[in-house]
Order: structure tokens, then C-alpha cells, then sequence
């Protein structure tokens, strides 16, 4: 069993700029860092709730500590070569092993109810494989298909799931469990490359959005949707944005209403399910720099979150009450409020990239960036991985 671990300067507070320190609403629930010491050593990626107390959680695992580039001031840098599933019945108090390879690095999971559930991964060889569980992950079932590697995946039942191919290879589907995958034709215009992420809210209504051309600056947004189970694709009316990467997160709460993150300064709201799209740019009072927000969540039609970063150098969580019209910035204690050097026992340069919310009062972030060890020298930061849960 793998126990949510209470790190004492993280849940106490030390003193320094920087640290991560509890808030009214938000505290720590696991951290990790790369020194193999205090924290162990583990990559936070995709965070799946059904429930207030039911999840899943993709962790990298099997780390190698290497010396970062000249351009990272000779910071560390951890390569997680193994994966590892983990599952919570408490709401993230605690963790057990689901599944795990150190062989392999997952590359995407998604999770039905609190029993079924889909894991895509690439072995060390160059394999691709995906992994069914119909109960709640006690026992799994393996299938390898052939010439695909899934980075995306969007389950609609224990034989059906959606997902983008690897290598710019475009939306496939499934309806044998995984074990064989189609290619999706897409609408005249639209290439492969330009998908990058899918989301279904039924068997029959999906949306599949990217962009045209590169991944950074100002591009034309694609949104692309189906009313028919995937047999037929329409080109949503979408703006054009400037995006600061490929990370594209998708949320409908219904067949009408969606938002849409993708790294840039706004949000892309939908009313109409998905035909039109309109630019959400919140103002931050007091916020001058640029920020990025890749990710957002919405318990109610009204209520919402969305986290990233500041200027690509601080933790970022914002909300709104009146369904995107305003939005206030939320303190989690990520937060890093200093341009200098970090001091010991301090994080440094944090980001935030998932939020999952169940309902209003049950709400996860999970967050990355630096750390320097007591006692460390400012060149022997650490990558750190974090952990935290809403506390209404």
C-alpha cells in the first residue's frame, strides 16, 4: 500500500520564500522529489475522479536522476522510465497500487463509475499496449494491438474508447476492448497532425479539437463534432488563439455546454454543444504578466476552475461564481512569490496542470516545479511533483 505522505515543511510552512505552505481551502495530500531522500520519487500525470471519494492517479515511476543542461543552471532532472495506477477510495487519503510496469511508461488512462476502467502504454521495446479492468483494478485484461501507440483515451464502456494515435497519427477507435483500432476519416482539410486530443460524453457525442499548424503562437483553433457515434465529423465555428503548446483539456458537463484549456490566456466556452465557440479571457486583478491556464474544471454550470501558470514561473488557480463573466485568483500555497534564488527548504518556479472537481466541495490539483534541500546548493535543485485537495 503507498500512504499519502504529510511533508513537514509543506504542511507546516518553513519560513522561505517560495515554500509551499497550507491555505484556507487547499492542502497537501502527496509530494514527491527527485533526491530519493525525504520525498519519493514519483511523476504526477492524469488524475481521475468519479466520485468525492473514488479516483484514479498515473504516477512515473522507477527514476533516474540526471544533470540537466547548462541552459537549467545544472539543475536536476528526473527520467521516470516505469509506471505505476494508483487508486483511492477516501479522496486521495490514501493510495493503493492498482497497477504497475517498470517497463513501461503509461501513456494515458480514463475511468468508468468506480469498476471499469483503460490504461494505454509503450513498453521499453516500442510496444504499444492497453489494459482493460472491470473491477475496480484487482485483476486486468491485456491487449496489444498492432502499429498504434494511444495517447489519448476517452473510455465509453468496457469495449469502446476513443483515443489520438501517437505521432501525429490522428483519432482512432475501439470497440473490441482495444485489441484492434480504426482510423477516423476526417472532414475535407483537416489533417491527422492537426488532432490532439478527444472527448466523449456518450457513445453518440464527442468532440475532437487541435490546431492548424504549429503549437506555439497564433493559430486557428479546431473543434471538430460528432452527434453519431464518430461515423460523421463537422467542423465547429472556433476562433482563432494564440496557443502556448499542445495541451488541450476538454470538459462538457452536458450534451450542450463545454469549455476548452489549451496553454494560451483564455478559455474557449461552448453553449450550443460545440457548433460555436467564444473566447474567455479572465482579468486577474492585480495581474499584469502573461499567464497559460491548461486545465479547467466545472462542477456546476456556474461554478469553475482553472489552473496553470504566471509568466511560465508561478503557480496559477483562478475562479469563477458567474459562469466565466469574473474570475478571482485562489491562493493553494503553490504559489512562488520571489524573483530570487530559491533558499533552502524552499520550492521554486511551480506550475499547475490538472484540477479535477467531483462537486463544489471536492476538488484536486495536482502541481509541479523546483526544489532545493536543506542545506543544498542553489545548483542542486530538484524537480518536485505535487498533490493538493480542496478543503471548503
Amino acid at each position: 500500500m503507498l500512504v499519502a505522505v504529510a511533508i513537514g515543511c509543506l504542511l507546516h510552512g518553513c519560513g522561505t520564500a517560495g515554500a509551499l505552505t497550507p491555505t484556507t481551502h487547499w492542502s497537501a495530500l502527496r509530494v514527491s522529489d527527485s533526491g530519493r531522500g525525504q520525498f519519493p520519487p514519483e511523476w504526477f500525470g492524469q488524475l481521475k475522479f468519479t466520485d468525492a471519494k473514488h479516483g484514479w492517479l498515473l504516477v512515473g515511476t522507477d527514476a533516474q536522476v540526471v544533470r540537466g543542461p547548462a541552459s537549467m543552471h545544472g539543475a536536476e532532472v528526473t527520467i521516470y522510465r516505469g509506471g505505476r495506477l494508483l487508486r483511492t477510495a477516501d479522496g486521495g487519503n490514501s493510495w493503493q497500487s492498482a497497477w504497475h510496469s517498470a517497463w513501461a511508461g503509461v501513456q494515458a488512462i480514463d475511468l468508468l463509475r468506480n469498476a471499469v476502467g483503460w490504461l494505454s502504454f509503450d513498453t521499453r521495446g516500442g510496444d504499444s499496449v492497453v489494459w482493460r479492468t472491470l473491477d475496480g483494478g484487482a485483476t486486468w485484461i491485456r491487449n496489444r494491438p498492432q502499429d498504434i501507440s494511444v495517447v489519448d483515451l476517452c473510455a465509453i464502456s468496457d469495449k469502446e474508447a476513443w483515443g489520438i494515435a501517437d505521432g501525429g497519427a490522428g483519432p482512432v477507435h475501439s470497440l473490441d476492448g482495444g485489441a484492434s483500432w480504426k482510423w477516423v476519416d476526417l472532414p475535407r482539410g483537416v489533417a491527422t497532425k492537426d488532432c490532439q486530443a478527444v472527448f466523449f460524453a456518450d457513445a453518440r457525442h464527442g468532440w475532437i479539437v487541435g490546431y492548424h499548424g504549429q503549437a506555439v503562437g497564433l493559430q486557428s483553433f479546431l473543434v471538430l463534432r460528432t452527434q453519431d457515434g464518430g461515423k460523421t465529423f463537422a467542423v465547429a465555428r472556433a476562433p482563432v488563439v494564440s496557443v502556448n503548446g499542445p495541451e488541450f483539456r476538454i470538459h462538457f458537463r452536458n450534451l450542450s455546454e463545454g469549455w476548452i484549456a489549451f496553454g494560451g490566456s483564455s478559455l474557449l466556452h461552448s453553449v450550443d454543444g460545440g457548433r460555436t465557440w467564444q473566447v474567455v479571457t479572465p482579468v486577474i486583478r492585480g495581474l499584469r504578466d502573461e499567464i497559460h491556464l491548461v486545465d479547467c474544471a466545472f462542477p456546476t454550470a456556474v461554478d469553475g476552475w482553472a489552473v496553470g501558470d504566471v509568466d511560465d514561473r508561478q503557480a496559477l488557480a483562478i475562479r469563477t461564481r458567474d459562469r466565466g463573466k469574473t474570475w478571482t485568483r485562489e491562493e493553494t500555497g503553490a504559489e512562488d512569490t520571489t524573483d530570487a534564488p530559491p533558499r533552502p527548504a524552499a520550492f521554486w518556479e511551480t506550475r499547475l496542470e490538472r484540477v479535477a472537481f467531483s462537486d463544489t466541495r471536492h476538488g484536486w490539483i495536482i502541481g509541479s516545479g523546483w526544489y532545493l534541500p536543506p542545506g543544498g546548493a542553489p545548483n542542486r535543485l530538484r524537480d518536485t511533483n505535487f498533490i493538493l485537495k480542496y478543503v471548503p
